[in-house]
Order: structure tokens, then sequence, then C-alpha cells
């Protein structure tokens, strides 16, 4: 089932005063394990049952019973889950009549908050992605629940900007914008990621509400254009020294002076701006400073790759993923997936969406 709301237990049910063997399919890792006979304490000496299954952690794990599948399901007892180390149990003493019982154990997970974003740079025409990049998303989305979790959709190429604003309902405006994008430009890495801090990090979080924030980042290479302020104000550049309105993406050099050398984002290094791999290098350290500052603020980030990426260490940097050579176990670690060609990217845009919800609590 692609939309993972709530974690449900497998069923159990037993004829009393029988038990119903334990063993479950294996695989589940949240799943009634067990229902074993009990008697309750004096004077009455019930005839009751312990139910155990495995924790979903940080959760309400919330045990119902019913007698009979077509009946109401009432609930016996919730318990918050602070840990996952080892099964929880609960205890039901059914009246003396009652001739069987089902029982479930339920855990909704949290409200997601979702930016989605998107590299609409020209080398996606190159690679299929162009063709391919549309459908995905609308795969991807429909893993999330259109009443609770709220999205946004961005993209970028030599400029970012926010096709979707964080919304709800928005399954039908993300698959209408990304099945619009056009493709062409450079890729300001930093700036998409940045629109997308911007939007989650605006959502008000009611105290006490579950809320997980998500940002799933895709591009099919490098960064190599990041904003700078100029002598003729804020623009995008790119690798070649042209720039951008950071607005609108048009070119803007006008009036513009390009100096031989910039200050790095690093606080130490200069960047030679004639320099291709050093304007690349510097894209990505301002990516991965706003990575960062997004993942202070309470952000997981994912990242998806598409073909041959130059470095696969940009893409795991950006996620925190644990296999990244620079992996802050103090901060939210992603995960990092890359497809090959365009014909997988719609699978692994999925492996994302189900990980990211897995994670949710």
């Amino acid at each position: 089932m692609k939309r993972l709301n709530t974690i449900l237990a497998m069923l159990f049910c037993f004829t009393l005063p029988a038990i119903f063997p334990t063993g479950v399919a294996a695989g589940n890792p949240f799943r009634i394990e067990s229902i074993g006979p009990t008697v309750g304490p004096p004077p009455l000496f019930e005839q009751g049952y312990i139910i155990g299954w495995n924790t979903a952690a940080n959760r309400t794990n919330t045990v119902e019973y019913a007698d009979s599948l077509s009946g109401s399901w009432q609930t016996l007892t919730e318990i918050l889950a602070d840990t996952n180390a080892g099964p929880m149990v609960a205890v039901d003493y059914p009246p003396p009549d009652t001739a069987q019982r089902f029982y479930r154990v339920r855990a909704p997970r949290s409200d997601i908050v979702l930016s989605l974003v998107l590299d609409r740079s020209g080398s996606m025409s190159a690679n299929g992605g162009a063709a391919t990049l549309s459908n995905a998303v609308s795969a991807f989305i429909s893993y999330f629940n259109d009443t609770r979790d709220r999205a946004a959709l961005i993209s970028f190429a030599s400029h970012a900007r926010v096709d979707v604003a964080m919304t709800q309902p928005f399954k039908t405006s993300i698959k209408s914008a990304a099945g619009a994008i056009t493709f062409n430009g450079f890729t300001c890495s930093d700036q998409g990621l940045e629109n997308a801090r911007q939007q989650n990090d605006a959502v008000l979080v009611v105290p006490g509400q579950p809320v997980t924030k998500i940002i799933v980042f895709f591009t099919d290479g490098l960064a190599n254009t990041f904003q700078y302020t100029f002598n003729c104000g804020i623009r995008n550049i790119a690798e070649d020294r042209s720039l951008y309105n950071p607005n609108t993406g048009a070119s803007s050099g006008a009036g513009c002076t390009v100096p031989p050398t910039i200050p790095s984002i690093d606080g130490t290094t200069t960047v030679t701006t004639a320099s291709s791999a050093q304007m690349e290098a510097e894209a990505a350290k301002r990516a991965y400073a706003v990575a960062n500052q997004a993942r202070a603020s309470g952000n997981t980030i994912y990242s998806i790759g598409l073909g041959l990426v130059t470095n696969p260490d940009f893409l795991k940097t950006v996620a925190n993923d644990p296999t990244g050579p620079t992996f802050d176990p103090g901060q939210p670690s992603g995960l990092s997936v890359t497809a090959t060609n365009s014909s997988q990217l719609q699978a692994v845009f999925e492996q994302i969406a189900q990980q990211a919800i897995a994670q949710v609590q």
C-alpha cells in the first residue's frame, strides 16, 4: 500500500479459551508477535490474554480489539513508546461469554512538511530526464497524504523559483507544475535548496503537533552556479562568469563587473572566477552551507541523482548520508540514491518516498 499514514500491525484472532498460535510472517518490523494466557488478580482471577508486539518507537501505540471483523474497533490501551528496545505488551480480560476476539495495533505517523526540489537545467534534455521526470514526480507524490501532509515544489537552473508554494492539498498542483517544466540553463543548486528551506521553515508547528520536515533534492549534475553580490547588485554567476537575474533567470550582466577573484563562503580561501573547477567547488560549498542550515532547523534531506554524476559525494554531503565523506551524526541523516539512466528515475523517486515515510516518527 503506497500511502503509509498509519502503521497497522497484523491482526490476531482467537476463539476463547484457545490461544492463537504465535508467529507472523517475517519482514514486517511492526507486528503483533504473540498472544498468551494470563490470570487476573484476586478476587476475580479472570481469564485474560497478554498481547505482545514490536514497538513503533516514539509513537503512541494503540491496541484495539473487536469481537468480529464487521464490528467496531474499541481501544484497549494506548502506550507512548519512547524506545524500540524490545516488544510491548498489553493485557485484555474479555467477558466470559466472548466467543472470539480480534486484535490490532496502530501507530499513526506524524504529519509531513515536504519541499521537492527539481533540477531543470539544460542537460536534462540530453540525458532523458526531461522526458521522464514528470511521471517520476507523479509517482513520488502519490505516496503522501493530500489531507494531512503539506508540500511545495521548487525548480532550479540558472535561477530558482517556487513553482508550487507550500499548500494542502498539493498533489494535483505539483503534478501539473512538474509536467509544465521546461529545461535550459545552468545549475544553481544552493538557491534551489534555499527556497526549499524557506518553504519548510515558514510552516508554523503547533506545540505538541507531530510534524516531520523533509527536503527531497534532485539533480543530474554538480552545482555550477551560485548567488553573489556584485557592484550591480545580487546576481547568480555561472562557472563561465555569465550573470543571471536571481528572480527571473534572464541574462543580466549589464553594468556588472566580475572581479578576478571573490572570497569563498568558507571564509578562508578565494575563488578564481576564470577557473571552472574553482567555481564548481564554490557552488558546491554554498549548497552544503544551505543544507547544513536546513538540517539545523530540523529538516531531513534526501538526494536523488541522475546519470553519471561527476562527484557522487556531492549528493551524499547534501543529504548528510552516513556513507558520505563528511557525515555529521549530530544532524539529521538522509539518503542519497542515483538512477544511472532515466528509465530508473521513477523507481528511485519511489524508493526515496518509501524511505522518507518509513523514517517518519
